[in-house]
C-alpha cells in the first residue's frame, strides 16, 4: 500500500497536463525514482517488427545509456519482457560491476524490474527499473513496475479514444456534397458503373442529357441510357462498351468516340477500373465512365487539318523560295558548327567540373567528419573516461593503479597525435609549404611505398624545390597523387615510374605503369578528354591546362598506361623569382 499510493498520486497528476502516452510514461518514471531513493527509470520504445529499442524518457537515466539505440538481444531483460508480456522479471544485484551509472552506483550492483506495457496488438514501450542494492523488497519493485505499465496502457486506450468522431463525420459529409455538386455543374456526365455496365450511381449530365432523373438510373444500363432509339441490331455503341469491359477486367484502360449517325454528336468515352474500398476484398471492381460530347472538339479538328493542308501548300510553295537563301546560309552554318560544338563542350564540362568540385568537397568534409568521429573522436572519448578512472584511483589513495592508468593514457596520447598529423597530412601535407613540391612528391612516392608494397615504385625527381613555380606546385602534387592512386586501384600494375624533369624550359612530369591500361588503345599525345570522359582525368587535365599546361596520355590494353604533363615556364610567367631555365 505504500507504494501503491504515490504511484496513484503520480498518475493522477500525469492525467491532468499530459497529451500523449509518452508525458504519462514520464510522470510514472519520476514517481518511481521517488519511491526508490537511487533509482534509475528508463522507458524504451520498440516500432513493431523491430529489434531495437531506444530510451524515449525516464529519470536519472545513466549517462552510458543515454540516446543510445540497443538490440534486444543485448540486453536480456528487454528480450524477456518482449517475448513474456504478461509478467515482470526481475535480476537481482551481481557483485562485478564494469559500468558506471550516472550518480556513480554500478548498474550491474542494482536490482533491476523489467516489464512490456500491455497493448491491444505487440507492445511497443518496456519499463526498466535499476535500483541500489540496500535492503530493497524485490516484490515492492516487482508490483510497482507492474501497477506503474498497466496505468499506461490505460492511456493507451484514452488516447485512442476518437472524440470528435461526429466532427469528422460532419467534415466528410460536408466534402461530400461540395464535390457532388461540383461535378454536377459539369457537362461531361461522370457515372461510375458495375461489372456488366449497368449504372450505379451518375452525375446531373446525364439526366440534362437523357431527361432521365438521376435517382432513377440505377441498375440501368449505360447503353440503354445514350442510345435509346437501338433497335438490338448490331449496335456499334454495344459493342464498344463490352469490349471496353473485357479490356478494364485485364487491367488496362480503355477509351473510344461513338456517334449515332454522322450529323449527329460524337460522344467520347473513358473508362477505368476502380479499386474497391477496404474490408470488400470479395466485391467485383467498379468502372468509372466520363462521356463528354466532343462533336465542336471534332469539328475544330477537321477545320484545323484543313487549315494544315493549305499551310503546307503554302509552305512548299515559300520552301523553293528560300532554298537559294539557304545555300547561302549552309555555308555561314557550318563555319560556326564547329565553334557551336566546342563551346557546348566547354560549357558541359564546366557544368561536370562544377558539380565535380561540389562533389569532392562535400566528400573530403565526409571523410573529414569520419576521421574525426571514428579516430579522434572515440580516442577522445577513451581518454575522457581513462581520466576519470585514473581520478577515482586517486581518490580511492591507489596511487600506484593510477600512475599505471596515466601512462596508458598517455600512449593513447601519442597515437592521437600521430592521428590527427596523419589527417592533417592528408588534407595538405605541411611538407608542401614548408620545403616545395618536389621534396613532397618525394615525401609522398615514399609513403606510397610504404602502403602498396607489392607495386615497384621509381621515382626520379630531377628538379629541385625552386625549380617548382609556386603557382603551380599544389597542382603538381596533387596530380601526381591523383595518378598513383589510380595506379593502386584500377592498373593492377607491379610497377609504376614517377619522373619529373626540365626539357626545353618546360616542366615535365611522367607517370608510367605496365598494368592493364584503358579499355581501348590511345595513342601517344591523344588529349585525354578525347579518350575518357570520367571525372578523374578531366579533374586532371583542367588541373593541368589552367595555368597552359598540356595532359596527354599513352595506353593500350594489357601494355600499360603513360601519363605526361608539361608546364611552359617563361611563356606562362611561372618562374620563380631567381630560377634560370635548364
Amino acid at each position: 500500500m505504500l507504494t501503491t499510493l504515490p504511484l496513484l498520486r503520480g498518475f493522477e497528476e500525469a492525467l491532468g497536463s499530459a497529451k500523449s502516452i509518452r508525458d504519462v510514461a514520464s510522470a510514472m518514471s519520476e514517481t518511481l525514482a521517488k519511491i526508490f531513493p537511487g533509482a534509475s527509470c528508463m522507458v524504451f520504445e520498440i516500432p513493431e517488427g523491430s529489434d531495437t529499442a531506444r530510451i524515449v524518457t525516464g529519470t536519472n537515466v545513466p549517462a552510458a545509456w543515454a540516446m543510445r539505440a540497443v538490440k534486444l538481444y543485448e540486453i536480456k531483460l528487454l528480450a524477456d519482457a518482449m517475448k513474456h508480456v504478461n509478467r515482470v522479471h526481475i535480476r537481482k544485484a551481481m557483485s562485478a560491476a564494469p559500468v558506471s551509472s550516472e550518480q556513480g552506483m554500478p548498474i550491474t550492483a542494482c536490482h533491476a524490474a523489467c516489464a512490456a506495457v500491455p497493448a491491444d496488438g505487440a507492445p511497443s514501450h518496456v519499463f526498466l527499473l535499476l535500483v541500489p542494492d540496500a535492503a530493497i523488497p524485490l516484490d515492492s519493485m516487482r508490483m510497482a513496475v507492474d501497477l506503474s505499465r498497466r496505468m499506461v496502457s490505460g492511456t493507451t486506450r484514452m488516447f485512442a479514444d476518437d472524440s470528435s468522431r461526429e466532427t469528422v463525420l460532419s467534415q466528410i459529409y460536408t466534402a461530400k456534397m461540395e464535390w457532388e455538386s461540383v461535378v454536377d455543374a459539369a457537362e461531361v456526365v461522370a457515372a461510375l458503373l458495375d461489372h456488366e455496365g449497368q449504372v450505379v450511381r451518375a452525375s446531373q449530365a446525364l439526366t440534362r442529357w437523357t431527361g432521365h432523373p438521376v435517382d432513377r438510373i440505377r441498375g440501368r444500363a449505360l447503353h440503354d441510357l445514350l442510345h435509346p432509339a437501338c433497335e438490338h441490331a448490331p449496335c456499334m455503341l454495344r459493342g464498344a462498351l463490352k469490349n471496353s469491359l473485357n479490356q478494364i477486367v485485364s487491367g488496362k484502360a480503355a477509351t473510344f468516340e461513338w456517334s449515332s449517325e454522322p450529323a449527329s454528336r460524337v460522344l467520347k468515352f473513358e473508362l477505368r477500373s476502380v479499386a474497391p474500398a477496404a474490408g470488400t476484398a470479395n466485391i467485383r471492381p467498379r468502372i468509372s465512365c466520363i462521356v463528354s460530347d466532343v462533336t465542336e472538339l471534332n469539328a475544330a479538328g477537321r477545320r484545323i487539318t484543313a487549315l494544315n493542308e493549305h499551310l503546307e501548300a503554302r509552305i512548299v510553295e515559300r520552301t523553293a523560295e528560300l532554298q537559294h537563301s539557304n545555300e547561302k546560309l549552309r555555308e555561314a552554318i557550318e563555319r560556326h558548327k564547329v565553334t557551336s560544338a566546342s563551346l557546348a563542350r566547354s560549357r558541359e564540362n564546366l557544368a561536370k567540373l562544377s558539380n565535380q568540385l561540389i562533389e569532392a568537397q562535400e566528400l573530403e568534409r565526409k571523410r573529414i567528419a569520419l576521421d574525426l568521429h571514428d579516430s579522434v573522436g572515440q580516442s577522445l572519448t577513451a581518454i575522457k573516461f581513462s581520466l576519470e578512472h585514473a581520478a577515482a584511483l586517486v581518490d580511492r589513495d591507489r596511487k600506484a593503479d593510477a600512475h599505471a592508468s596515466l601512462e596508458r593514457i598517455a600512449g593513447r596520447v601519442g597515437d592521437l597525435l600521430r592521428e590527427v598529423r596523419h589527417i592533417s597530412m592528408n588534407l595538405r601535407p605541411t611538407i608542401l609549404d614548408d620545403l616545395g613540391a618536389a621534396s613532397a612528391v618525394r615525401y609522398f612516392c615514399r609513403e606510397w611505398s610504404a602502403i602498396y608494397k607489392a607495386i615497384q615504385l621509381t621515382a626520379e625527381i630531377d628538379v629541385e624545390d625552386s625549380d617548382v613555380p609556386d603557382a603551380i606546385s599544389t597542382d603538381l602534387f596533387r596530380t601526381i597523387q591523383e595518378l598513383l592512386n589510380n595506379v593502386a586501384r584500377h592498373a593492377a600494375a607491379d610497377k609504376v615510374y614517377v619522373g619529373i624533369e626540365i626539357e626545353q624550359n618546360c616542366l615535365q612530369v611522367t607517370v608510367r605503369d605496365n598494368g592493364r591500361g584503358m579499355p581501348e588503345r590511345v595513342e601517344p599525345g591523344v588529349n585525354v578528354a578525347h579518350v575518357s570522359d570520367s571525372r578523374g582525368m578531366r579533374g586532371l587535365r583542367e588541373r593541368t591546362s589552367h595555368f597552359g599546361g598540356a595532359f596527354q596520355v599513352t595506353s593500350e590494353p594489357g601494355c600499360g598506361t603513360e601519363v605526361r604533363l608539361t608546364w611552359p615556364l617563361e611563356p606562362a610567367g611561372l618562374m620563380n623569382e631567381g630560377v634560370r631555365p635548364h
